[in-house]
């Protein structure tokens, strides 16, 4: 089923867009390699505050052509099945990204004492999951590339600087150290269960759409 999907193609769509979160996966390799041990906290919040959240921006531009070049009336006319627009080309974007969040939790675990990689995957991977429910069911609804991208930059943002005294819903866990499976349970079934609904929602109005 996912034969239908043709990557490459969608990948030169993206045009320079698909490099750009790269970046911050050179700068965390960058930091990994030359960093203080005794600073590995500053992985941790690289993950949480950079990598995890630009997750969006493979996704909202998944989307770019059919909104923002006025291709909209193309993807109606396409032979493939909302399924096939949607979930199933977020499965293989996405599937990347987790692969490159599953990458760096890796590389976490050989700097972090006492950690845990599968831990470490679960907590940024579930991040990582909710925050392409937010970019996917954003851009369907609202056919801008740039509400995601904005609306994921102004939270991360002022969680960042508040350090999560201001809003209610905490995405991150703001630790400074590899948690125990008991400390991120909570934080990691919510992820997953409001992403699996924004992508759910998502996908049934793209559904209706077609």
């Amino acid at each position: 089923m996912f034969t239908r999907i043709d990557v490459p193609f969608k990948i030169r769509a993206m045009g320079y867009a698909f490099y750009f979160p790269i970046l911050p996966l050179l700068a965390f390799m960058y930091y990994w390699l030359n960093g203080e041990s005794e600073f590995s906290f500053q992985l941790l919040k690289q993950m949480e505050f950079l990598i995890a959240p630009f997750s969006v921006w493979w996704i909202a531009f998944l989307f770019y052509d059919y909104y923002e070049e006025k291709g909209d009336e193309l993807l109606f006319s396409y032979p493939l099945k909302a399924r096939e627009h949607g979930l199933l080309t977020l499965v293989v974007f996405g599937g990347f990204y987790l692969a490159l969040i599953l990458l760096c939790s890796i590389l976490l675990s050989l700097r972090i004492s006492n950690s845990n990689m599968l831990l470490l995957f679960l907590q940024f991977g579930s991040q990582t999951v909710l925050y392409i429910g937010i970019a996917f069911s954003l851009v369907i609804i609202s056919k801008k590339v740039m509400i995601p991208l904005l609306f994921v930059g102004v939270y991360v943002s002022t969680e960042f600087l508040t350090e999560g005294s201001i809003l209610p819903f905490h995405i991150m866990l703001f630790n400074q150290q590899s948690l125990a499976f008991n400390e991120i349970k909570i934080n990691v079934l919510g992820n997953l269960l409001f992403g699996s609904v924004l992508l759910t929602m998502g996908h049934l109005i793209l559904k209706r759409k077609l």
